[in-house]
C-alpha cells in the first residue's frame, strides 16, 4: 500500500510539473505578444509543429523549464475544445474534428460502462443513425471489438478492418478500413471504450498509436467527472434505495497495481450505519486503511476481491471480524454479502443483535432464556422455552407454579419471592411434566433494579439438566456397556484436565499486600465433573488479579471451555485494561469458540499501592468482605452471563481494603442447596465467615467443613488476607 501510494504522489507530482511547464510558457506568449490565452496556446501549438517537437518540449523552451522524457500530450487547442463540451456528442464533434480528421478518420464512438455491466453510447461522430442506435448498449456477453479491449486493458489496433466474427459498429459499410479500439480508464478503473474508424487500411504507426492513446486518456477525463457524479456510476436514487433498504452498505471501486492485480478499494459510498465497523462515516480512504484486518492471509479481503474476480457474490453467515480498533482484539460477528459492481464491489452485512447469538448458544445448550417487564407485564420467551416447560405460550414468573410438579411447589414460591420481593438474583431447581415423562430444569434469574431499589424487570434462563441426573445413574451401574466405558474414560480423562488446571488445595499464594488461600472441592459423585476455574496472580502492572468463574454444564466439554476462558482471561490481563473491559472480551471469546461457551465470572485487581479494589461480575455473586467482625457482600453490580448476548455491558465497582480485611470470592457451589432458597445459604455463609482465624489457610478450610457439601455441584473458594 505504501509503494503504490508512492507511486501515485510521484505520479501526481509530474502532472503537476508538466501543468506548470505549459501555463509558464502561456504566459511568457502573453506578455511577449500581448494576445489572450486562447491565442498564446494557438501559437505555442503553431511554434510545435514548425519545430517538430511535442508541445510539452516547446513550452519548456519557451518558459525554460525542462520536460519529462516520454511524455506525450496532446494538442493545447484539443484540450481546449474538450474542455468546453458539454456531453459525450460535443466531445465526439471537438475530437474529431480538431484531432481525428487530419488522421483520416471517419468516425469517433464512446461508450461508458455501467454498474449493470452495460456499455451506454455517450456520443458519437460519423455513424449513421440507425448504426448508432442499434450499438446504443453493448451487452455483457456480446464479445464485441470494444468489450474485448476493455477486458484486455491495452487498445486493439485493426490496421485493415475487421477480422471474420468480429462484432463492431458500422462493420459493414467499412469492412476493409482501419480501426482502433481504446479503453478509457480513470483512476486505473475500467470506464468505458473509445473506438475510431477509418474508411481504407491505415498504418497505425508508433506516433499514430502514442496520439490516439494520449487523446483517449484525455477523453477518459473529461468524461469521468459526469460518471464521478454518480456514485460507482450509479443514480442517486439507487444509491438512496440501497441506504433505505440496508443498514450497512459500501460500494467501493477497485485499486490495481500496474500489473492489473487488486491491492485495495477506494470507498466511494458509504452508508452512516457502516461506519459502526468500519469506523466514520466519511467516503473517504481505502478498505485496508479503515480496516487493516481484512488483509490478513486467507481473510475478507481475498474472499472480496475474489468476488469481484470470479463475477461469483462472496456470502458468510456468522463471520467473526477481528478488529485492533479500541484494542479490543475480536470484533462483531456478522453475515457479509459481496457481490462485484463495474470494477469494484458492493458490501453489505448485518451484525448480529443479541437475539441472534443468545438463541444460537442456547440452542446448542438446551438453554431457554426468558424476560418480565414489571413495569409494561410484557413477558418474553425464547423459541427453547416452550419445549423446556413444556408450556404453548410465554406465561408470567407468577405462573410458572402451575407448570411445574407440586412437590416443587414451594422451591419455585421461593425463587419467585427472592427475585420479585428481596430484589436479589436466585436459582432453583424443579420438574416438569411432559408428554413424554418428567424433565428436571434448573431456572436462573436476576433483577433489574431502578436507582430506588425497585425491581423493574426479572431476566434469566432455563437449562434441562434431565440429562445429568441420568448420567449419574447410570455411571453408577456394576456392569457397563461399551459406550458406558467409553463415558467413563472421556469423564476421567476430564477429571486428570480439570485437576491440571485447577488444584484441590494449592499452597499459599503470595502476592503484592495480599496472602491467598484457595480450596477446590469436587461434587460428590465423581462423574459429575464441573467447570469452576479459579486464578490469582500478579500482573507486569504490579496490581494482582483474582478470578473466581463457573461455566454450566458438566463433562468434558465444560472443562475444555473452562481451560480456554481461563487461559483467555490471563492472557487479557496482560493488557492491563479494566476487569470490566476483561469481561467484556471474555464475552467475546465464548462467542467465538467453536462450542458456545455459558458461564459466570467474577474478575479483581487489587492495587497494593492504594489498596483499592476494583472488580466486575459477569452474572456471578458478588465478592464477601470481612472486617472488624462483620461479613456482607459487596453491592451487586450489572453484569449478564457470558456467552448470552454480545455487546454485553459490565460495569466497574471500587471499595478502598484495609490491613487484615479478608475477602472471599466463591462459586455458588458453596452457597446453593437443592430444594433451599439460595438466601440461606449465603446468610448461613456470611454468619460462618465473619469470624477470621489467624491464619488464612486455616480460615478457608474452616468455611469448607462448616458449611453442609453440595454433592450435586462443584465449589471454589479463593479468600485474600491484606497483609
Amino acid at each position: 500500500m505504501v509503494t503504490r501510494q508512492q507511486r501515485e504522489l510521484a505520479r501526481t507530482r509530474e502532472q503537476v510539473g508538466h501543468t506548470l511547464i505549459l501555463e509558464r510558457a502561456k504566459g511568457v506568449l502573453i506578455e511577449r505578444l500581448g494576445c489572450t490565452p486562447a491565442e498564446a496556446v494557438d501559437h505555442l501549438t503553431h511554434l510545435a509543429e514548425r519545430a517538430g517537437l511535442t508541445v510539452l518540449d516547446m513550452a519548456a523552451e519557451v518558459g525554460g523549464g525542462p520536460a519529462a522524457d516520454g511524455f506525450e500530450q496532446a494538442p493545447l487547442h484539443v484540450q481546449a475544445s474538450m474542455a468546453v463540451a458539454t456531453d459525450g456528442t460535443d466531445l465526439a464533434d471537438a475530437v474529431f474534428a480538431d484531432a481525428l480528421d487530419d488522421a483520416g478518420a471517419v468516425a469517433v464512438g464512446f461508450w461508458l460502462l455501467h454498474p449493470d455491466g452495460l456499455l451506454h453510447l455517450v456520443g458519437q461522430h460519423g455513424f449513421r443513425p440507425l448504426d448508432a442506435a442499434r450499438w446504443r448498449v453493448q451487452p455483457p456477453d456480446m464479445v464485441t471489438l470494444g468489450r474485448r479491449a476493455l477486458g484486455l486493458d491495452h487498445p486493439i489496433w485493426l490496421p485493415d478492418g475487421l477480422a471474420a466474427g468480429d462484432l463492431a459498429p458500422a462493420a459493414a459499410r467499412w469492412p476493409d478500413g482501419g480501426r482502433a479500439a481504446l479503453p478509457l480508464r480513470h483512476r486505473r478503473a475500467p470506464l468505458g471504450v473509445m473506438e475510431v474508424c477509418w474508411r481504407t487500411p491505415v498504418e497505425f504507426s508508433t506516433g499514430l498509436r502514442t496520439q490516439l492513446t494520449a487523446l483517449a486518456e484525455l477523453c477518459a477525463s473529461t468524461l469521468a467527472p459526469a460518471q464521478d457524479s454518480e456514485v460507482a456510476g450509479l443514480p442517486p436514487w439507487v444509491v438512496g434505495l440501497l441506504d433505505a433498504l440496508l443498514d450497512n452498505v459500501v460500494l467501493a471501486k477497485a485499486i490495481r497495481d500496474e500489473d492489473g492485480t487488486v491491492v485495495d478499494f477506494t470507498i466511494d459510498h458509504m452508508s452512516a450505519a457502516a461506519g459502526t465497523v468500519l469506523g466514520g462515516t466519511e467516503n473517504t480512504g481505502t478498505l485496508l486503511q479503515r480496516y487493516p484486518m481484512m488483509s490478513r492471509r486467507g481473510g475478507l479481503f481475498e474472499r472480496v476481491r475474489d468476488a469481484l474476480i470470479t463475477g461469483l457474490p462472496y456470502r458468510a453467515d456468522g463471520l467473526i471480524v477481528p478488529t485492533l480498533a479500541g484494542g479490543r482484539l475480536l470484533g462483531p460477528v456478522i453475515d457479509i454479502r459481496a457481490v462485484p459492481l463495474m470494477d469494484g464491489v458492493a458490501l453489505s452485512w448485518r451484525r448480529h443483535d443479541q437475539a441472534d447469538l443468545a438463541d444460537h448458544a442456547l440452542r446448542l445448550g438446551r438453554t431457554g432464556g426468558w424476560s418480565e417487564n414489571l413495569v409494561t407485564g410484557r413477558t418474553e420467551w425464547t423459541a427453547q422455552m416452550f419445549e423446556l416447560l413444556a408450556a404453548p405460550s410465554p406465561v408470567t414468573l407468577r405462573e410458572w407454579q402451575s407448570l411445574a410438579v407440586a412437590k416443587d411447589l414451594p422451591t419455585l414460591s421461593r425463587f419467585t419471592a427472592t427475585l420479585l420481593t428481596a430484589g436479589r438474583p436466585a436459582t432453583a431447581e424443579f420438574s416438569v411434566p411432559t408428554a413424554t415423562g418428567t424433565r428436571r430444569v434448573r431456572a436462573i434469574g436476576q433483577p433489574i433494579i431502578d436507582s430506588g431499589g425497585s425491581v423493574l424487570a426479572v431476566r434469566g434462563a432455563v437449562q434441562d439438566i434431565s440429562g445429568h441426573d441420568q448420567f449419574a445413574l447410570s455411571a453408577a451401574r456394576d456392569h457397563l456397556t461399551d459406550v458406558e466405558r467409553l463415558v467413563d474414560e472421556q469423564q476421567q480423562l476430564a477429571i486428570r484436565l480439570q485437576h491440571a488446571i485447577i488444584a484441590p488445595a494449592p499452597p499459599l499464594i503470595r502476592l503484592p499486600g495480599l496472602q491467598v488461600a484457595v480450596r477446590y472441592r469436587p461434587a460428590g459423585n465423581q462423574y459429575l465433573v464441573g467447570g469452576d476455574w479459579y486464578d490469582a496472580l500478579a500482573l507486569p502492572s504490579g496490581r494482582s488479579l483474582l478470578v473466581v468463574g463457573d461455566i454450566v454444564g458438566h463433562g468434558i466439554d465444560v472443562v475444555t471451555g473452562m481451560i480456554s476462558m481461563r487461559n483467555a482471561l490471563r492472557g487479557l490481563a496482560m493488557t492491563g485494561a479494566s476487569p470490566a473491559e476483561l469481561l467484556r472480551w471474555l464475552n467475546d471469546a465464548a462467542h467465538a469458540l467453536p462450542e458456545p461457551v455459558l458461564g459466570t465470572v467474577v474478575c479483581a485487581h487489587y492495587d497494593p499501592g492504594s489498596g483499592a479494589l476494583c472488580w466486575a461480575r459477569a452474572g456471578h455473586l458478588p465478592p464477601m468482605l470481612v472486617r472488624d467482625g462483620t461479613a456482607e457482600l459487596l453491592p451487586l453490580s450489572e453484569g449478564p452471563l457470558l456467552g448470552v448476548v454480545s455487546d454485553a455491558r459490565y460495569v466497574d465497582s471500587t471499595v478502598e481494603l484495609r490491613t487484615g480485611d479478608v475477602l472471599a470470592l466463591f462459586t455458588d457451589g458453596l452457597v446453593e442447596r437443592r430444594g433451599e432458597n439460595l438466601d440461606y445459604g449465603l446468610d448461613r455463609l456470611l454468619v460462618c465467615a465473619k469470624h477470621v482465624d489467624p491464619n488464612i489457610d486455616s480460615y478457608a478450610d474452616r468455611l469448607l467443613d462448616h458449611i453442609p457439601a453440595n454433592r450435586s455441584d462443584d465449589t471454589c473458594l479463593v479468600t485474600v488476607q491484606v497483609t
